[in-house]
């Protein structure tokens, strides 16, 4: 089954040791009371395929480390939604991608994927029933892994945590580990089961729906199939509903020296209702807000501490949890053709529509979005014709004007007066198909063939976005009707303008720049596959398995926006490598697809049997495996793993292996189509020029994008561990194993700041080469404007102008020594996909399992009880990014975003005839809340608190906030009504739940939402519960 904690104030370590001698204690003190049972009532040991290997064994053999998450453990979680589940994996650290999102460049709606190990959510491979599915193609180009929540909620059977690396059985991305669901195969009548949930604070209320079907035996017993349908309805959460989240503003929850205004947990928006712009053609920043409690035109910036009202707390319009509607449905059957070979066909569909809301969208000029401009003739520019004149003459209908030249208004930043907020409806589907034929060849082989296809669609809308075009129309109008960002009229009084009333722009008018939002993507496998496994031979220690195999998948991206969303279309008037939405940077659409071709081998060598009395060796036995791809975009490339399980008693199991993996670069991260976005206010500093000619910072262009060239992320993994069942203690089994995963070739960009610095180290070290070889400073050509140029590659500068050369031939005459060759402005900078980084990770994972049946207490019957626990030891996260030209950084990931050292996950089960109970225990860590730093200095001045800990990551020492460790509870109460005399209750069960029973909150954090979604989103209902009725018919 499965695991996590206890008391609370006790360290992990202690408390790990003393649940094992407790166990041990309370298992010597039962053991005249708890039945083994007898050995003619042993059951038969049924030999599956564990994930980790294709060699069919038993379930419980031990020789890969594999975590079981059975229907037990499922019932105390009590998860809505498979995320709820997978996150009280001790070894998940968090969830990059979670419901949470907001920003249409990666996936919103019903999506989560999970970080395992801290290795990134794309280094766990996700199956069902043993194959892989289909990435979400709505997320980002490095981060594209499985939406968990596709995965199914009923009809599971259990789910399998492989805790190593298997690419030498699965191929791509099985680094970290792999999940696998594994679905019920047998079932017969029907049954139906109601939850209905809510929340002690409000919103979150959900009704799951569940159909169940299936029998065993049709067609004279040679065929057999089982099915699910799923509904469920949640309801949203606001922001506002929780106090933890109600605002952005959380100084006064934090600790000195994080309690100042405009500090980490301040995340007031200074994109608020009330405008800041330039005038004329000025880029000096220009404000319209209270100023003394009266709105006022003026050049003073607002500051977060004396102008609140300037600043807007975005917590006010959004969700922390959308509204969900889901469904799921299965259907598997087989049929039995003769005695040995069988057809069988899989079917699986996932729909879900998932509405979020977030504050109105705001203007960010000139970012990511254009400057916009209120002509002179608008009659709501307080700067313009109707209230300046070069005479000063009044208006035609009289009303007075000053004297001076009327000038434009250039928006730069501001929430759009009359938008509403803003609704984003995600729709998410995914098929899944499969069917084949497998059966017996001989006494010990087995066949399987199959075809496999699984297709993930996604489509987003969001309204009511903003046309820029369309919006800058609405302002340039210049009667009545055109759009007034000022909310605001103005009027001249006492020589100067001034605000006269309120406005409130017409909906006609805000209505004509909104618009949809749009995109839409889709992800697919098609396979097909054959395998064999079966006994090559005998010999002295024992049946020698093998297991072979072949298969070829093909995978399609695409990921597709309309006009004017991805990018502005030819004859539109627009710039076509922009597009026309506030906010949202240009996308073009991405297509792409490749086609794998694999072959793989495994084989059971067992070395000595226990029938062969060795001292020591009770068994002995080797696993090797290894799988070669052949990927039609990048080449080819076979990986091996070999493992060593020694047990040296009945009872111990001591298991080892090393295993090299790989992660195929997404088509995202390959073809993706080059996009850009331009230096914010003024623009950048140009750190070769500036040192010389101190001209100040100038607007570049930032490009991002796939890259073709890209080669696979290789990995290196180690483990070993022992299994314990422990002698004279009947159903104690204990296990602990350590593991280092060792990666190269990672996936990333190098920043802005690291390409700078490259193209100064390389145009210094030229225009030295070039002075060395006696060339004059003035004569040294570095290639500015032309594919000579000597800096870096990604950085493309303008050809030279004549007063580029005049401006550095000043510089030289007055600077001889220290001359500086001549270079012209750069144009962009290009940050595509590199491989240039490694990490190692390693930890140890422990687990127990301890099981009492028919306990009794003197003459009173306890009945089952099950202590199961495991508990994840981060010890080392660590990453080096190792970009050309520049020095190597060494990034220290642990106890960042939710990488504590130590989670655990236990659980308590017990049954008694017809009733049973389950308490879950979930126990996280000690962590850092990276957005809040302070200095060496203020640590020092502060006594040395134990809030804050020194923590040494890329070369330095910083100082952070400490987040506490907590313990959350989950308890369930069921009854069964099995055999009941009432027709009505008769084989109905009932099952009375209650999450977060502490009614724990979030964590504090420095995130706007004022906790970090993707560490602490299971917090967010609060204290809940459910009820689940169940009848089998």
């Amino acid at each position: 089954m499965y695991l996590n904690q206890p008391p609370i104030s006790q360290k992990p370590l202690c408390l790990m040791v003393r649940l094992a001698l407790s166990g041990l204690l309370l298992g010597a003190a039962s053991s005249a009371t708890a039945q083994a049972p007898a050995a003619d009532d042993a059951p038969v040991i049924e030999e599956v395929l564990v994930t980790g290997s294709n060699i069919r064994r038993a379930l419980n053999d031990g020789v890969v480390p594999v975590s079981v998450i059975g229907e037990e453990a499922m019932e105390v979680r009590s998860a809505l939604l498979p995320v709820e589940l997978l996150s009280s994996l001790p070894s998940v650290v968090n969830l990059p991608e979670n419901e949470t999102r907001l920003g249409s460049s990666g996936a919103r709606g019903d999506n989560a994927n999970i970080n395992l190990r801290n290795m990134g959510a794309t280094a766990t491979l996700v199956l069902v029933n043993g194959r892989r599915m289909a990435i979400n193609p709505m997320t980002a180009g490095l981060s594209q892994a499985v939406n968990v929540n596709q995965l199914p909620t009923q009809g599971v059977d259990r789910i399998e945590v492989l805790r190593d690396g298997a690419s030498s059985i699965y191929g791509s991305d099985a680094v970290g580990g792999v999940i696998n669901y594994i679905m019920r195969r047998e079932f017969d009548g029907v049954e139906v089961s109601l939850q209905q949930g809510g929340t002690e604070h409000g919103g979150g209320g959900n009704t799951q729906l569940a159909l169940t079907f299936g029998s065993t035996s049709i067609a004279d017993g040679r065929g057999r199939f089982i099915g699910s349908l799923e509904a469920m309805t949640r309801d949203s959460i606001a922001l506002t509903d929780r106090d933890f989240s109600k605002t952005s503003f959380n100084v006064a929850r934090a600790p000195a020296p994080f309690n100042n205004v405009g500090g980490p947990f301040d995340g007031r928006s200074a994109r608020g209702y009330w405008p800041t712009f330039r005038v004329g053609t000025a880029t000096a920043n220009n404000y319209f807000r209270p100023v003394n409690g009266v709105p006022a035109l003026t050049t003073a910036a607002p500051s977060r501490a004396n102008n609140p009202e300037f600043f807007l707390d975005l917590n006010q319009f959004g969700f922390a949890s959308p509204e969900v509607k889901r469904g799921n449905a299965y259907l598997a059957g087989e049929y039995d053709l003769t005695d040995k070979v069988t057809a069988f066909a899989e079917f699986g569909y996932y729909a879900a529509r998932s509405t979020m809301q977030r504050q109105p969208l705001a203007l960010n000029g000139p970012t990511s979005d254009k400057l916009m401009l209120m002509p002179v003739d608008n009659p709501y520019n307080p700067y313009g014709s109707r209230f300046y004149h070069p005479t000063g003459a009044a208006n035609a209908d009289g009303t007075p004007r000053l004297t001076g030249t009327p000038r434009t208004v250039g928006f730069t930043q501001m929430t759009l007066a009359g938008l509403s907020p803003e609704v984003i409806d995600t729709d998410s589907d995914v098929l899944r198909f499969t069917t084949g034929l497998k059966g017996s060849l001989g006494e010990t082989w087995t066949w399987e063939t199959s075809l496999f296809y699984n297709e993930v669609n996604g489509n987003d809308e969001a309204y009511p976005d903003v046309r820029e075009s369309l919006l800058q129309s609405a302002i340039a109008r210049t009667d009545a009707n055109a759009y007034n960002p000022f909310g605001y009229t103005f009027k001249v009084q006492n020589g100067a303008v001034m605000a006269n009333a309120p406005y409130a722009n017409p909906q006609a008018v805000v209505d004509s720049f909104s618009a949809v939002f749009a995109r839409e993507a889709q992800a697919t496998i098609a396979s097909a596959d054959a395998r064999v496994s079966g006994q090559l031979f005998s010999w002295w220690g024992g049946d020698v398995m093998a297991a072979f195999g072949v298969e070829h998948r093909k995978e399609d991206l695409e990921d597709v926006r309309p006009p004017f969303s991805g990018e502005n279309p030819a004859g539109s008037g627009l710039e076509t490598t922009n597009n026309d939405f506030l906010l949202h940077p240009p996308r073009p659409d991405v297509f792409g697809d490749r086609d794998v071709t694999s072959a793989f081998a495994e084989i059971m060598l067992p070395l000595v049997s226990e029938d062969a009395a060795v001292p020591l060796v009770n068994r002995l036995e080797l696993n090797l495996s290894a799988r070669s791809e052949r990927y039609s975009d990048f080449g080819s490339t076979t990986k091996p793993k070999i493992g060593l399980n020694w047990k040296p008693a009945e009872w111990l199991m001591l298991r080892a292996s090393y295993n090299e993996g790989f992660m195929a670069p997404s088509l995202a991260a390959l073809y993706t189509s080059p996009r850009w976005t331009i230096s914010a206010g003024a623009g950048d500093i140009d750190l070769y020029r500036n040192p010389a000619l101190n001209e100040g910072p100038y607007v570049m262009r930032t490009y991002f994008g796939g890259n073709p060239d890209l080669a696979p992320q290789e990995s290196k993994g180690d483990t070993a561990g022992f299994v314990i069942d422990v002698p004279f203690v009947d159903g104690l089994s204990v296990n602990a194993d350590w593991w280092r995963i060792r990666r190269s070739d990672l996936l990333g960009q190098r920043s802005v700041a690291q390409i700078n610095e490259s193209d100064v180290a390389l145009l210094t070290a030229y225009t030295q080469q070039q002075r060395a070889a006696g060339i004059p400073i003035g004569q040294i050509n570095l290639g500015s404007g032309t594919a000579d140029y000597k800096g870096d590659p990604d950085v493309q500068r303008y050809a030279l102008t004549p007063e580029d050369i005049a401006a550095f031939a000043a510089y030289n005459a007055a600077n001889p020594n220290k001359p500086v060759a001549a270079a012209g402005r750069i144009l962009s900078r290009n940050q595509p996909f590199l491989n240039l980084s490694s990490s190692e990770h390693s930890g140890v994972d422990f687990g127990f399992r301890y099981e009492l049946r028919d306990l009794s207490v003197g003459d009173l019957s306890i009945g089952d009880l099950v202590f199961s626990s495991e508990w994840a030891y981060l010890d080392q996260a660590e990453t080096t990014l190792s970009p050309a030209n520049v020095a190597p950084t060494v990034n220290n990931l642990l106890f960042a975003s939710g990488a504590a050292e130590w989670r655990s996950t236990s659980n308590i089960f017990w049954r008694k005839d017809k009733w049973n109970a389950g308490l879950g225990i979930y126990h996280v860590g000690e962590t850092h809340d990276a957005g809040a730093t302070t200095t060496q200095a203020t640590y020092e001045s502060l006594g040395r608190p134990s809030y804050i800990e020194p923590f040494f990551t890329q070369g330095r020492t910083i100082y952070r906030r400490v987040v506490d460790s907590f313990v959350t509870y989950n308890l369930s109460v069921g009854y069964e009504f099995d055999g009941a005399s009432n027709a009505m209750l008769r084989d109905t069960r009932v099952r009375f739940g209650v999450m977060n029973l502490t009614d724990k909150e979030p964590p504090l954090a420095a995130e706007s939402f004022g906790y970090d979604p993707s560490v602490s989103q299971s917090l967010l209902t609060g204290r809940s519960w459910n009820l689940q009725i169940t009848r089998k018919f």
